[in-house]
């Protein structure tokens, strides 16, 4: 291949432009766009060779370089400042918001029916809950189906948006059934029903089906048919098969 001004252009000068190593040398000395642009080039380059590496999607270069110029045009950005690393940030979390903690899952031991161990993970629900129940951008009026007392259970008959099935607590069941759990003796008797919506759906990995994961995700059935359909009101975790 020939190229103007230039002679002859090999395959070996191509693959030798196209990788990162090459690309980063090209940038030394260079300014382009302004100062500091030698390092911010490569440091785009680096990132777009650790999304390719490990097979992320393109979109996540875009994402993290919004994410980094939000920071770095911050108020309170300091250029000594320096990022943890996932477990010692994950670890500073739990210590500043203990509750935080509660959502991390126990290793528990367990006997298959062939006499072998495994460990499994094994989350806290009822933490799982409180923290959905203490989230402020989901805990919203217009978030909670019409018609419903959250703290009750109580169902709103004259309510037009209960006039038809459409919600959890617009079914014949959902009286009946708080009444059995909710209202019992052994129940306390200000406690707060909540009803669970939980989906599962198991994905195989490999081409033989002999290893598989299982998402097991719930939210609250109070909340309206528009915020169940949102995969921010909903938690949970992966289950191996």
């Amino acid at each position: 291949m020939e190229v103007e001004g230039g002679g002859d252009f090999t395959e070996d000068d191509f693959g030798s432009i196209n990788s990162d190593d090459n690309l980063l040398d090209s940038y030394e000395g260079e300014n382009i766009g302004g100062p500091c642009s030698t390092a911010m080039s490569k440091l785009q380059v680096q990132l777009n060779d650790l999304i390719n590496r490990h097979k992320a999607p393109i979109q996540l270069h875009d994402d993290i370089v919004h994410l980094f110029n939000d920071y770095i045009s911050s108020d309170n950005f300091s250029k000594y400042g320096k990022l943890k690393t996932r477990k010692s940030f994950i670890k500073q979390l739990e210590s500043t918001h203990p509750g935080v903690k509660a959502l991390r899952p126990d290793n528990k031991q367990v006997t298959l029916h062939d006499g072998t161990m495994v460990t499994v993970p094994v989350f806290d629900a009822r933490a799982m809950i409180i923290d959905i129940l203490t989230n402020p951008e989901l805990m919203m009026k217009e978030n909670i189906a019409e018609g419903y007392d959250i703290f009750t259970g109580d169902v709103d008959e004259d309510h037009e948006s209960n006039q038809k099935y459409g919600e959890i607590h617009t079914g014949d069941e959902w009286i009946p059934a708080r009444d059995h759990y909710c209202k019992s003796d052994h129940n306390l008797p200000n406690g707060m029903p909540v009803a669970l919506v939980i989906f599962g759906d198991k994905s195989h990995t490999d081409l033989h089906g002999a290893l598989a994961l299982t998402p097991i995700i719930f939210t609250l059935s109070f909340f309206n048919q528009n915020c169940r359909n949102k995969q921010n009101f909903f938690e949970g975790a992966w289950i191996c098969a």
